[in-house]
């Protein structure tokens, strides 16, 4: 099924309905998206415009840049390596392992860009051990500048090194400055195209505590299965319909996570002494707790217990009602 990149919650194609004639009469009319999330109410169509593969990426995006470290590897070994060098083997197999390391790292960072568009997110909103990009950007481009220039100056003071200790060492400088240069080109990237999906994209859920608290209140009220809980009648709700108030709310500033304290209040019918229905005030505390993306990870219920008319006290801010 469809994820929502903003909620990360599955929702179904809506099947339009079938002609009853015409030439189309019977034919099965493609499923279309819809418009919004049915969980979160996000812009669906706004991630159809910025859905992008891999190819795409590296084309449109700029991406083909973060291959220039390797492209580099490969024009030092023809241009510098083969006019001063015989070795058959030593400086071809550092070129080809600086080429296929920047390859591949620069296709592991690609891979799923809209991933750190999320971590970018969370480093905003929450308490998040992550290291920004930018200093990533600036440390790796200046650690890849210092390690190139210290094996030309390896080279040109020693030429080429002749014992095992000098030839390790040699090659672990002059892959790393590719990798290093690697990582600074594709951070940087990156960093581009998340602050062009900052201004066009809909943020996470975990940004905002109301569509948080929202989406975490229906699934715990679904998770339940109390009566009432997702439609309303024609001519309203019933006084038996139960009525849910969030009483307390509080974010996991470690995780991004929330804790919902939820009141539910109905009406609960019993049979009097003579066999007649009557009907009593009951309540009943749910206490959820759910992650960043309003995943309910602990449903706990509280006490149930009858409460008088004076009791029955309600605030309009964070009312529920079903």
């Amino acid at each position: 099924m469809p994820i929502c990149r903003t909620c990360r919650g599955e929702y179904s194609a809506v099947s339009p309905s079938r002609p009853s004639s015409g030439p189309s009469a019977g034919a099965t009319a493609p499923a279309t998206q819809p418009a919004v999330c049915p969980r979160c109410g996000s812009d669906l169509h706004a991630w159809d415009r910025l859905e992008i593969t891999l190819p795409d990426f590296i084309l449109w995006e700029g991406g083909i840049l973060g291959l220039m470290p390797a492209a580099l590897a490969l024009a030092a070994w023809l241009f510098f390596w083969l006019p001063r060098e015989a070795s058959l083997y030593y400086y071809p197999i550092l070129t080809f392992a600086s080429f296929g390391v920047c390859v591949l790292l620069a296709f592991v960072i690609y891979d799923d860009p809209l991933s750190w568009w999320e971590r970018w997110w969370a480093s905003q909103v929450y308490q998040v051990r992550r290291v920004p990009i930018v200093l990533l950007v600036t440390f790796t481009a200046l650690a890849g500048i210092f390690l190139s220039a210290l094996w030309v100056l390896f080279y040109a003071t020693y030429g080429k090194p002749d014992d095992w200790l000098g030839k390790v060492l040699f090659a672990f400088i002059y892959v790393l400055s590719y990798v290093c240069l690697t990582l600074a080109i594709t951070l940087a990237i990156l960093h581009q195209y998340i602050l062009r999906l900052e201004k066009c994209a809909p943020p996470p859920i975990f940004t905002s505590t109301e569509k948080l608290l929202r989406v975490v209140v229906d699934a715990a009220i679904h998770d339940i299965n109390l009566p009432g809980l997702n439609r309303r009648s024609a001519a309203g709700s019933s006084a038996l319909d139960p009525v849910y108030e969030v009483l307390q709310t509080l974010r996991i500033p470690e995780n991004g996570g929330i804790h919902v304290l939820l009141r539910e209040c109905k009406r609960v019918q019993y049979p009097d002494a003579d066999g007649k229905l009557q009907s009593k005030p009951m309540e009943m505390l749910w206490r959820v707790q759910a992650d960043r993306w309003g995943n309910v990870q602990v449903l706990r219920p509280g006490s149930l217990e009858p409460y008088s008319a004076e009791r029955r006290t309600f605030r309009e801010i964070g009312r529920y009602s079903y």
